[in-house]
């Protein structure tokens, strides 16, 4: 990072947006320079842009030059592209399911043209954070986070740690089972206002209410002394498995140690657990620290990387094929067939260019972009959310992706149109696309009727039945072929890599068959058809 850049981190919470401009590479500004702002998570989507883009823009505001931001929010996220994916994590976020935050802040959050808006886990951030905060030497450490959620994060020598044979295969605490639920449910506030209420029978606002009440009342104490044996039987075989030298916790309900500590330290003492335990007070500021170096090292990444290996090209065509998008003159085969067959359209039914598609769907509170899979979803997004901000409209966009079942699962779906990995012979799978997506997850994505339009796009969006125009975005097969034969694209619904011939047998017996059996139901439907073969010069 140059003398004329500012990094700035953001801490989104389950009740709280914090942020700061990180001046060094050891801790956030003073904790008087932390902007705080409350932040209900169960509001809408556009309330939830609102309060952290007005944090952005303040903190913006004190900076010239060159911004990097590194924004930290719990899981589970899309942090590579900025998509809300949180879901069935006590109500947080429920609202806000599948929506492109990454964009949301670019329409809302007056970031300069050519930002770096980055996201990572705030657990991450957290461990990031902490281990410059404290200065730990241990070769192995864990941190956690007690709060609205219960976050977790694996160090070896100070660098993040996601696959080890001693940490969870997820590589967090909060998904795995614990008596008759989740660690996320025993380890957060959730436990103590519902256990209170099973104690007691009486309601409770907060754990620092119950803190103070534990000084008093009996039942509250024992809640308390209850949680850190239940914390330790949790965690003593995962410290032990992983060899941790070091346990940092940090959250808001670590302030309550002396409340659940001398129960937590018994258990380690009797498992002959050796781990060190130590507390961090400045848990907000350790993940504003930890959010904007994590920033920092993936711009570093980013700029350093091989832009020769870009897809977009200077004329603007985003492919990788030598072919013309359109094969020039009237070419024919030797028993003179039409290579390229083409049909008359009326010059009145025909436009071009995204700016006429953003003045058409501009018009509605909601909108629909489906399409096959191979379209080019981020750059044509990009594209045409500048065309309706130029118009002077502010989309939210919602990525129906978020909604499809996980990985393994679709795998498994499809295996017996496949056969082997070194087959390119299979059957045609008899589904429909509807079923690579979680019902649970389509009924939450909802748009949000106060911002200026809401989008949802991608192959599938029209399964999301939201009511709005809807526009399909095509792209001719033998372009697809061309992309296939210089690997430029790859098969939905899938992030594993696959040879060329896998690809292929895998587009011809599934994706095909399924997306096309997808158009055929949306054809009477389809307000808009669009070529995107071109993205600045549709048609």
């Amino acid at each position: 990072m140059n003398k004329q850049s500012s990094c700035i981190g953001l801490d989104i919470g389950g009740s709280h947006v914090c942020g700061a401009i990180v001046t060094n590479s050891v801790s956030a500004s003073r904790q008087s320079e932390i902007i705080y702002k409350p932040l209900d998570t169960s509001g809408s989507s556009l309330a939830i842009v609102n309060i952290i883009s007005h944090v952005i823009s303040e903190l913006i505001a004190q900076t010239t030059g060159r911004v990097i931001i590194g924004i930290a929010i719990p899981g589970p996220f899309n942090y590579e592209d900025g998509i809300c994916e949180i879901y069935g994590v006590g109500g947080k976020f429920k609202n806000a399911f599948g929506l492109n935050l990454a964009e949301a802040f670019n329409n809302f959050g007056h970031l300069p043209e050519k930002n770096e808006l980055y996201f990572a886990n705030d657990a991450h951030c957290f461990a990031v954070g902490v281990y410059r905060f404290l200065n730990l030497q241990s070769k192995f450490a864990v941190t956690i986070s007690l709060g609205t959620g219960f976050g977790s994060a694996f160090l070896e020598n100070g660098d993040l740690v996601f696959q080890h044979a001693g940490i969870p295969e997820s590589g967090a605490f909060y998904c795995e089972s614990f008596k008759n639920s989740t660690a996320d449910d025993y380890f957060s506030s959730r436990w103590f206002i519902n256990e209170f209420k099973k104690v007691c029978g009486k309601e409770i606002l907060s754990v620092k209410a119950l803190a103070l009440l534990a000084e008093e009342v009996m039942e509250a104490k024992i809640i308390f002394e209850t949680f850190g044996a239940n914390l330790a039987e949790f965690l003593i075989p995962w410290l032990i498995k992983f060899d941790c030298g070091t346990l940092v916790i940090g959250g808001k309900i670590a302030r309550a140690w002396h409340l659940f500590g001398e129960k937590f330290c018994e258990a380690l003492v009797n498992s002959n657990c050796r781990t060190k335990v130590m507390f961090c007070d400045d848990t907000e500021e350790c993940i504003i620290t930890g959010a904007a170096l994590l920033a920092k090292e993936k711009a570093s990444r980013v700029a350093s990387s091989d832009h020769s290996n870009q897809k977009i090209k200077q004329n603007y065509s985003y492919r990788e094929t030598l072919p013309p998008l359109f094969p020039p003159g009237n070419e024919t085969a030797d028993h003179d067939s039409n290579l390229y067959p083409s049909f008359q359209i009326p010059i009145e039914k025909i436009e071009t260019g995204l700016d006429t598609l953003a003045k058409k769907i501009a018009l509605n509170k909601k909108a629909i972009i489906d399409g096959i899979s191979v379209v080019c979803w981020t750059e044509f997004r990009k594209q045409l959310n500048t065309a309706l901000v130029a118009q002077g409209t502010r989309p939210l966009w919602y990525e129906i992706t978020a909604c499809l079942k996980g990985e393994d699962v679709i795998d498994e779906m499809i295996k017996e149109s496949l056969n082997d990995d070194d087959s390119v012979l299979g059957k045609e799978l008899p589904g429909e696309l509807i079923d690579f997506f979680d019902p649970q997850k389509l009924a939450l994505l909802k748009a949000d009727t106060d911002a200026d339009i809401s989008i949802v796009y991608g192959t599938g969006a029209a399964l999301s039945n939201w009511d709005g125009p809807l526009v399909y975005l095509d792209v001719p097969k033998n372009e697809i072929q061309d992309q296939i034969k210089v690997e430029s694209i790859t098969n939905p619904a899938t992030s594993k890599l696959r040879d060329n011939r896998q690809m292929c047998s895998r587009f011809y017996f599934v994706n095909w068959s399924v997306l096309n059996r997808h158009m055929q139901q949306l054809l009477p439907k389809i307000d808009h058809l669009v070529d995107e073969q071109c993205i600045l010069g549709i048609t």
